[in-house]
């Protein structure tokens, strides 16, 4: 604010960690005084940059993770020279240059977006909601379930959440239009049944199923719930253990693999999917077919991802956003649920389990969108 007060015509943040963690603040000052920002951290145009040039840490990971695979192969790290590295990275944020939103709200314009995340510590997600509940902010939105029961601590705000599986189940209210009044937002059910019967037309020798899910978390338990009787209707076996936090998610992933399963189902679980990377290599490990409550988990690795994914869930939370900001009161928006089931088929993976798949029923999968 100080820098700004001065007169200057914009500002430019170097790789500085301290300066980082207030970027959200830097551009919301920025945006106050209609100055642009840029940096030297490509995605920074994420949060409201203008434009970003600089290191391409992609790239550089990619290069570590070659010289990583050099000492673990026995190299001497002495007779490796250090760097240096510059592969650069331009980021442009055209939203920030054209300012466009549907329903009318534009980032910049109109509308200020402060963004906290509780990375992966249920403990950092009640303190965030008292924060915000003290702040300027005009409403507050929780993705997930365990941030959305926090939300139920907030007393001066307006909420509207997304994805989260069952807000009845979580305690939101006791139907989509008996809520608490100051909470609505948009569910997304999983739905299970259809998940399943794709995956036994995919893999129709399928007898023992393996998950592994949060018995804390309620959108876990519920969709447990719908598993079990999902599986047994197809007499098939469903094999489970529960974590309580990220650290014992691997060791009941690799708990569930020694138990002969023929595939892993990762549900919409948030402590497992925290994990997703070490649950993948578990599978990949034994050869096992890997099948997540998420769409993209089929970029990721998975056999297949299946679900209604975040984009829907979030383009059908923004029209009861935009009544909330628009001065209506959440008691008065029923909440919603979103129908939407996405199934993609991960090629790679078919290729790495050496499976042998009907392209037409891989495309008739996937057309169920």
């Amino acid at each position: 604010a100080a820098v700004i007060a001065r007169g200057v015509d914009a500002l430019w943040l170097p790789g500085d960690v301290v300066v980082f963690v207030a970027l959200d603040g830097i551009v919301a000052a920025a945006r106050k005084a209609r100055i642009p920002v840029f940096t030297v951290n490509p995605p920074s145009v994420r949060k409201g940059t203008l434009f970003d040039l600089g290191a391409d840490y992609f790239e550089i990971g990619r290069q570590t993770g070659r010289l990583a695979g050099e000492v673990l192969n026995g190299r001497n790290p002495a007779t490796i020279p250090v760097g240096p590295l510059m592969a650069e990275n331009l980021c442009l944020n055209r939203q920030a240059l054209v300012g466009l939103r549907e329903l009318g709200f534009a980032e910049g314009t109109n509308l200020r977006v402060v963004r906290q995340h509780a990375q992966g510590e249920v403990v950092n997600i009640l303190p965030m909601m008292r924060n915000f509940d003290s702040s300027e902010v005009d409403v507050i939105v929780p993705f997930s379930t365990p941030v959305l029961q926090a939300s139920f601590q907030v007393r001066a705000k307006p909420v509207v959440f997304t994805y989260v599986t069952d807000p009845i189940a979580a305690g939101a209210g006791r139907s989509f239009t008996d809520h608490l009044p100051h909470i609505t937002g948009v569910g997304s059910l999983t739905p299970v049944e259809d998940i399943v019967g794709a995956m036994v037309r995919l893999l129709p020798a399928v007898r023992r199923i393996g998950t592994v899910y949060n018995s804390g978390e309620a959108n876990s338990v519920k969709v447990i719930g719908l598993l079990r009787e999902s599986t047994r209707r197809r007499g098939i076996e469903l094999v489970e253990l529960t974590a309580g936090n990220t650290n014992e998610v691997l060791q009941a992933a690799q708990g569930i693999v020694s138990r002969q399963v023929d595939v892993f189902y990762l549900t919409s679980d948030n402590t497992a999917f925290l994990a997703y990377d070490g649950i993948r290599k578990v599978c990949q490990d034994a050869r096992l077919p890997l099948v997540v409550e998420d769409p993209d988990a089929a970029s990721r690795g998975a056999l297949m991802g299946a679900g209604p994914g975040f984009y829907h869930s979030g383009k059908a939370a923004a029209p009861l956003l935009a009544r909330v900001l628009g001065g209506e009161s959440p008691a008065g928006i029923p909440m919603a649920n979103v129908a939407v089931n996405e199934i993609r088929i991960g090629r790679e993976a078919i290729t790495r389990l050496g499976l042998r798949l009907d392209p037409a029923l891989v495309a008739e999968l996937e057309g169920k969108r």
